[in-house]
């Protein structure tokens, strides 16, 4: 069906429209049609086609930077959209904790003071989602109950830094990636993005500085500006868009591409930022005649992306044709199978066999978990049948039943 998929898109879309939006408030039309171009295709997550993750993603989206859009208008509709965010994935609520920084103004005492109230009433919105969360006997609020408050900030700022610190990483990997896999299509559609782009661009220019004889003074100010207003909030904004990974992930790895991406989706927004203020401070800090040299270099980066985001939507593609195989083989060599059954496959060495390229990593798919929930889809959810990959057949050894007349593992780890 196409219609779920327009719907996910148009989430999207409308999502990207309110982050300019939003960053209208306090920066220029060049910079927030840079920022909105990278948000779009941002290397941080390859889940955006997923139909779960998408719908789940984007009305939090939507839901916060509303919020923070209208915040200072309408404060009390403000925080009730924020809270509906929270609600709807944790991550993404913290977002709103910045929102007086998206605000026109220095810090001045009085703002300072507004900052400080705003902060306290998110404090409270999430120390109320944490008791709810705990009453109603929640696993992960349990789990980080039971370490020690020193123990458990330690491993959040832990993991909060490393991921802030790996997630420009990603425009790394996608480099590559775009080049060794790149297909054809791409290619076509590439000379169109980029006019269009190009277009896009220009309208949203301004003149940004006059830095020439007596104006350096000024450009250096102005670099100052994009230091602090578009470098160190783009950071901040990364780091908030982590903290919450430890809860998500109960500390294991995340991986650049597949499922594990939409821990990262709350920190596209601010490593969008952060390249667009990078680019900016480009401009403003070479001299005017190699200024040619930010565009040329954003073009190259809005290309790859823009091709690495087919190389994507091959994978997407790959995985539906594989997992349409795989589940009809299951149907039809398990006509027996009842509703509290259970399935084994053997894979060997391979998580799933017979899918993926070869020398990386696909984009989604190849995680056993996606295989797992598209079965349990087939059917009713809570009785639907289990299904378990296992490398060798040791599998059998770690089964035994238990005194309820049922099988039971010995050993988790299989």
């Amino acid at each position: 069906m196409v219609a779920p998929y327009v719907v996910v898109f148009g989430l999207l879309a409308t999502t990207a429209f309110l982050f300019y939006r939003v960053l209208r408030m306090r920066f220029p039309r060049l910079f927030c049609t840079i920022a909105a171009l990278l948000f779009v295709l941002s290397p941080l997550t390859t889940v955006r086609q997923n139909l779960v993750i998408g719908c789940i993603m984007g009305p939090a989206f939507i839901c916060v930077l509303t919020a923070v859009w209208l915040r200072r208008r309408q404060p009390v509709v403000s925080y009730l959209l924020a809270i509906v965010a929270l609600l709807t994935y944790e991550s993404v609520f913290l977002l709103f904790l910045a929102a007086p920084l998206f605000e026109p103004g220095r810090l001045r005492r009085k703002k300072i003071w507004a900052v400080a109230v705003h902060l306290c009433v998110c404090a409270l919105i999430v120390v109320g989602f944490v008791v709810l969360r705990k009453a109603v006997g929640e696993q992960r609020v349990l789990e980080a109950s039971a370490v020690g408050p020193t123990a458990l900030i330690g491993r959040v700022l832990a993991l909060d830094l490393y991921y802030s610190a790996r997630s420009f990483m990603t425009y790394l990997y996608a480099g590559p990636v775009a080049w060794r896999a790149g297909s054809l299509e791409p290619l076509i559609y590439l000379p169109a993005f980029s006019v269009w782009a190009f277009v896009v661009l220009l309208r949203s220019h301004s003149r940004l500085e006059g830095a020439s004889g007596g104006r350096r003074r000024l450009r250096r100010v102005r670099q100052i500006w994009w230091l602090r207003n578009g470098c160190a909030l783009s950071l901040g904004l990364i780091l908030l868009g982590f903290l919450a990974v430890y809860f998500q992930t109960s500390g294991n790895r995340i991986e650049l591409t597949g499922r594990d991406t939409r821990f990262s989706v709350s920190a596209v927004p601010g490593s969008s930022m952060f390249v667009a203020s990078l680019t900016m401070l480009g401009y403003l800090t070479l001299w005017r005649r190699f200024r040619w040299v930010a565009w040329v270099l954003l073009s190259v980066l809005l290309s790859v992306l823009f091709i690495y985001s087919f190389v994507v939507q091959d994978d997407y593609v790959r995985a539906w044709d594989y997992e349409k195989t795989f589940l009809s083989q299951v149907v039809l060599l398990t006509p027996d199978l009842e509703p509290d059954g259970l399935i084994v496959v053997r894979t060997g060495a391979g998580r799933l066999p017979g899918f993926g390229p070869q020398d990386r990593t696909a984009s989604i798919g190849w995680q056993p978990f996606g295989t797992l929930v598209s079965l349990k889809c087939l059917g009713d959810w809570s009785s639907s049948p289990e299904i378990i990959l296992v490398g060798s057949d040791d599998w059998k050894d770690r089964l035994a039943f238990g005194p309820d007349g049922r099988l039971h593992w010995t050993q988790r780890d299989r």
